[in-house]
């Protein structure tokens, strides 16, 4: 039988919600942390090879069905460059939720703390795990922040997420000292999550050109991201965008 979940779901998510879910992500994240941690956690949990329902793979019907003009033109040519180093780069791959929207949220306090310190007292339940499985981190951060956040502050948000994903990466590799494959994981930077955030917008705003929008207007991002490859005008082929991913994202 299902079990009853208890709490609110939120509703135009605040700044100590956001917070929560931050916190529960870190803790998500950090707990398969590694190509081979992740690996271990699909095999052994049946859980998806691919987190998320939107990634290229299972989604080129939207592909082919985005403009060919402008910069939607541009971005559906370097899809699959943008595609396949977020596949490639596991620096930062774990097990994702991949469908961490608000309706799949619920909020509780812990009693034993006053409202004083309701940024850490406020807890958040996730639920719907169906499209859980290996990815980049940053694919739940750009999923989130674009469709559940209602003001979303990058500048304010990504760091948050980075410390508490750190503070639980230092404390896991100091407890799992003996796991050689675990201690050998680097701890990202914040550039590092800065830079694959950057490429998980775009991810998303991909399968959204083909699909309908949904969330925050991610233009401006998704626009720096291109230029940045591109100077401003298409490169043409899916080679092309290869060569300038790798030359700009490593």
């Amino acid at each position: 039988c299902m079990s009853k979940l208890h709490g609110h779901q939120p509703y135009a998510m605040d700044t100590q919600e956001t917070y929560a879910v931050l916190r529960w992500f870190a803790t998500f994240h950090a707990s398969t942390w590694g190509p081979q941690s992740s690996d271990k956690a699909v095999i052994d949990y049946g859980l998806q090879p691919q987190g998320t329902y939107w990634y290229l793979d299972t989604r080129l019907d939207e592909h082919r069905s985005m403009s060919r003009k402008g910069w939607q033109g541009r971005l559906r040519n370097a899809a699959k460059a943008i595609d396949t180093h977020l596949k490639k780069d596991t620096r930062l791959h774990c097990c994702v939720h991949g469908d961490a929207k608000d309706a799949n949220m619920l909020f509780h306090d812990d009693d034993k703390h006053t409202n004083k310190n309701r940024d850490k007292s406020l807890h958040v339940s996730m639920y719907d795990f169906q499209y859980c499985g290996k990815g980049p981190c940053t694919k739940d951060l750009a999923y989130f922040l674009c469709v559940a956040v209602q003001d979303r502050n990058d500048s304010l948000y990504v760091p948050y997420y980075h410390k508490e994903l750190v503070q639980r990466l230092k404390s896991m590799k100091k407890y799992k000292n003996k796991d050689e494959a675990f201690t050998k994981i680097d701890i990202p930077s914040l550039q590092d999550i800065e830079e694959s955030l950057q490429l998980a917008y775009c991810d998303w705003v991909r399968f959204m050109c083909g699909w309908g929008m949904w969330g925050h207007d991610m233009t401006d991002e998704v626009m720096a991201v291109l230029d940045r490859l591109d100077g401003g005008r298409n490169l043409g082929s899916d080679g092309a965008y290869d060569a300038a991913v790798q030359r700009e994202f490593g």
